[in-house]
C-alpha cells in the first residue's frame, strides 16, 4: 500500500499524542504506573510532529499557480476594461487569457492641423491562450480606430485606442498606449 506524507503523519500523530506509553528497552515515556516522565526529546517529536501536520496541511490546501496568474488581471464578459501594451488579461472562471503586445504601427492620422489623404491604422499583436494553445491575433483598428477578433465562442473588441490625439506623427513609445477592450461571448 502506498501511502502519502500526510498519512504518515497522521501514524506519527497516532503514536506520539494517543498512546499513553511508549517503551523502549530500558525506559517508559509517558503517563505510565512506574512515574516516569517523558524527557524532553520526547516533548521535541511532539513539537516536530505539530509542525510537520501544520506544514503539510498547508501544503495539500494550496492551490498551484503559475507565475502568469499571479499577473493576470481579471476580465469579467461584457464589461469594458483598460489594458495596456504587454499586459496580460484572464477571463473569470476559465483558463482564457490574452497578452496585448507587441505594438506594430501607429499611423492614426490624430494630430491637430494634420491634413491627411487616409486616417491611417493602429495595429497590435494579440497573443490568446485557451485551454495551454495560444495563437497570435491581430488588431488592424482602421475604420474609427476599432477592431473585432474571434477566438472560439470569444469575441475581443478594440473600442478605443488612447491617446485620442497625439502632438506628431512620430509612434509613441509602447507604454505611452492604452486601449479600451470588450471581451463578449
Amino acid at each position: 500500500m502506498i501511502r502519502t506524507f500526510s498519512q504518515h503523519l497522521a501514524v506519527l500523530f497516532v503514536i506520539f499524542f494517543l498512546n499513553e506509553d511508549i517503551c523502549t528497552k530500558r525506559k517508559c515515556f509517558g503517563s505510565s504506573s512506574n512515574g516516569l516522565k517523558m524527557p524532553v526529546l520526547m516533548k521535541n517529536y511532539k513539537l516536530i510532529t505539530i509542525g510537520l501536520i501544520l506544514i503539510s496541511l498547508g501544503f495539500g490546501s494550496c492551490e498551484k499557480r503559475t507565475v502568469d496568474n499571479l499577473s493576470c488581471n481579471q476580465i469579467q464578459l461584457n464589461k469594458t476594461f483598460t489594458a495596456a501594451i504587454d499586459e496580460t488579461w484572464c477571463l473569470e472562471g476559465s483558463d482564457w487569457k490574452i497578452k496585448f503586445g507587441p505594438f506594430i504601427e501607429d499611423s492614426r492620422c490624430n494630430v491637430p492641423g494634420i491634413e491627411c489623404i487616409w486616417a491611417g491604422r493602429f495595429v497590435m499583436a494579440a497573443n490568446i491562450t485557451n485551454l495551454g494553445e495560444t495563437v497570435t491575433e491581430t488588431f488592424f483598428a482602421e475604420s474609427n480606430w476599432q477592431d473585432t477578433i474571434y477566438n472560439g465562442p470569444y469575441k475581443i473588441i478594440l473600442a478605443k485606442v488612447k491617446p485620442e490625439i497625439r502632438n506628431s506623427m512620430e509612434p509613441l513609445a509602447p507604454s505611452a498606449y492604452s486601449f479600451d477592450v470588450v471581451v463578449t461571448q
